[in-house]
């Protein structure tokens, strides 16, 4: 008995371990795909990155599997240090947009142009300077504050000190002058006990300040202020936009208050492009946008 016992546990392990084999196989089949795709990507072609115009031609995109499409012909132009607010409900492809604009996925149908050349044909590394994203499911490591922020690249100019001025603009600097340490101190007590534990809200703050850090042209930001209060928010979103005054901002959030910083408003439903302009022409034309913004002031009145 006591070895048929020891016979089926061993079993049971290994094919626990099978299991973890297959699961983890298929994550390294999506890591080697992506970086193939980047291979291809190296010598293209080149675009001046002092002035970008972004336009969405007739884009279509479909998730693998599904049936349904996850955006429908959507044509916008976004000009150059333009203010984009994205809304719309809850799976109403806001996210996605962002992902294609980034290069993350390919469109099913139709073209992403940057200054007129098809974004896949673009060269990766230009890309990767061009934006500055700040996702929902950032991450922030168990280093230094320092470290989180510069990724051991100090800002060209000013030093420390301009990495304390681009806290302050992330509304971040009153907590890190607080901490043990300051810019050294840790970010988790994994590493060093003497580390410290964040609130999401001051977490949020730091991816903020990471991106700003990079000084790419285009600043995006999904849901950046989700942890923070709705005074802080009001604070965070004036700050950010009088430091990159010179680049283009295009975020999503479902606070309609923040849409007033906006210079356009992109209102997304059910996979289409359903209204876009100012926060009072949308507000005038008393559809969706109006609906949207007037249900959430409720709460506050």
């Amino acid at each position: 008995t006591g070895g048929v016992l020891s016979f089926s546990s061993h079993i049971n392990a290994l094919g626990g371990s099978i299991v973890d084999i297959r699961t983890q196989s298929r994550y390294m089949e999506t890591y080697h795909s992506l970086l193939d795709q980047g291979e291809g990507r190296k010598e293209g072609v080149h675009i001046d990155l002092s002035r970008i115009e972004i336009e969405f031609r007739h884009v279509w995109f479909r998730y693998p599997n599904q049936n349904e499409y996850a955006l429908q012909d959507i044509n916008v132009t976004i000009p150059d240090c333009s203010r984009i607010a994205i809304v719309g409900p809850n799976g109403s492809g806001k996210t996605t947009f962002i992902k294609l604009l980034m290069g993350f996925y390919r469109p099913t149908r139709g073209e992403i142009l940057l200054n007129g050349v098809n974004l896949e044909e673009i060269a990766l590394g230009q890309l990767e300077e061009l934006f500055a994203p700040v996702f929902q499911d950032f991450y922030i490591t168990a280093y230094s504050v320092r470290e989180n922020i510069a990724f051991g690249h100090e800002p060209e100019e000013g030093g420390e000190e301009a990495i304390w001025r681009i806290l302050e603009q992330a509304g971040a600097r009153d907590a890190v002058e607080q901490m043990p340490g300051q810019l050294d101190c840790a970010l988790s007590r994994q590493i060093d006990e003497d580390g410290v534990q964040l609130s999401g809200g001051e977490m949020q703050k730091l991816a903020i300040a990471r991106a700003l850090q990079k000084g790419a042209p285009v600043l995006i930001l999904d849901e950046p202020t989700a942890a923070v209060d709705p005074l802080a928010e009001n604070r965070l979103f004036r700050e950010i936009f009088n430091a990159v005054e010179s680049n283009t901002v295009i975020f999503i959030s479902h606070r309609m208050a923040s849409t007033r910083f906006s210079d356009k408003v992109l209102v997304l439903d059910q996979a289409k492009l359903v209204e876009m302009g100012t926060h009072q022409e949308l507000l005038k034309n008393n559809k969706l946008y109006a609906e949207m913004f007037h249900q959430q002031a409720d709460y506050y009145i």
